[in-house]
């Protein structure tokens, strides 16, 4: 049911999501790039200071995901949406988003089934804090996804696994596919 909405609503705002979608990889593109080479001497590598600009770039997710979700409800969506997430409280995002992946993280340090659904728990942290009605602290938005996704994270795998046969196809055109897929 949700990709056949998204599907509907996607033919009117293609090209808007075409071009979030290129400008949200550009956007963190340049910036782990640009971390890798410049504590590197210029050589690609990885390294702890990618992560940081990361961490930092990580609203640019917000607004990605804001502009996917204005375009399912049919509401208006423009490609300023892409920096809402660099609009107010953009440092509570920062330290939701970074607090975010540390749970994650440290549960995939117990296990990896525990790691997996609690990142399926905390899969909708993005969408809560870019929507503009949640005004609460910006932590309790990863209590909300976790209680929002109690008894859903079955069906959030298995709209993952729907998706499986075109991530295949992805990988076989270099990436090019992701330009329909991703939307």
């Amino acid at each position: 049911e949700i990709k056949d909405i998204a599907k509907k609503n996607l033919v009117e705002y293609w090209g808007l999501a075409v071009v979030a979608l290129l400008m949200y990889s550009v956007l963190l593109g340049i910036g782990v790039n640009f971390a890798f080479s410049f504590s590197n001497g210029f050589k690609v590598s990885s390294n702890s200071s990618s992560s940081i600009i990361a961490v930092f770039l990580a609203p640019v997710t917000i607004g990605y995901l804001s502009v996917h979700y204005n375009i399912y409800k049919n509401d208006n969506p423009d490609f300023s949406d892409l920096f809402k997430g660099f609009r107010d409280d953009y440092f509570t995002k920062v330290i939701v988003l970074f607090v975010k992946q540390l749970f994650t993280v440290l549960w995939f340090f117990v296990f990896i089934i525990p790691g997996f659904i609690k990142a399926f728990s905390y899969s909708m942290t993005e969408y809560i804090i870019q929507d503009d009605y949640f005004k609460e602290d910006g932590i309790n938005a990863i209590t909300l996804s976790r209680k929002m996704m109690d008894g859903h994270k079955i069906e959030l795998l298995g709209l993952l696994l729907s998706f499986f046969g075109w991530f295949i196809l992805t990988a076989l055109t270099a990436g090019v596919l992701w330009l329909y897929v991703g939307p």
